[in-house]
């Protein structure tokens, strides 16, 4: 099975099951696995928090979309945990897309580093991403000769 193959199952499965799906964390294992055969250090990185945040918070309450009142203050806009996650997979299932690959990432981590902070710094750096990515002030620029747009090619 092809890692995109396995990455529509696993959306497949929390479209249905949710992120209580008994196979949930193993097949986020497995994809991972998959990830790491590409040389994909982000989608590995990626994948290893987002299981690892859920099997230790048994849930993906990650607040990432933002409403503005007339103020400009922003609250966040409550979403089921798995719309966060199929989010997240989405995003996944266009890697390669540049606006998905901006910022660096390393796979080599220095064992002797506490790792227990991981959980919150994916919360707060998807909660950004997605805020960033929903914010109607930022504008998306089209690339005529961009090979990913759809409708373009």
């Amino acid at each position: 099975m092809r890692a995109n193959q396995k990455l529509e199952q696993i959306i497949e499965t929390v479209e249905k099951k949710g992120i209580t799906a008994p196979s949930l964390v193993d097949d986020l294992k497995e994809l991972r696995d998959m990830a790491l055969l590409e040389q994909d250090p982000l989608v590995v990185k990626v994948l290893r928090l987002t299981y690892e945040f859920i099997t230790e918070n048994e849930c993906f309450d990650v607040e990432a979309q933002y409403e503005e009142d007339e103020e400009g203050n922003e609250y966040p806009i409550e979403i089921e945990d798995q719309d966060n996650l199929l989010y997240l997979l989405n995003l996944l299932k266009n890697a390669d897309h540049k606006i998905n690959r901006e910022g660096d990432f390393a796979l080599n981590i220095d064992q002797s580093k506490d790792l227990s902070p991981i959980p919150q710094l994916l919360n707060e750096g998807l909660s950004t991403l997605l805020h960033e990515l929903l914010d109607p002030a930022i504008n998306f620029e089209h690339l005529p000769d961009a090979k990913y747009c759809q409708f373009c090619n």
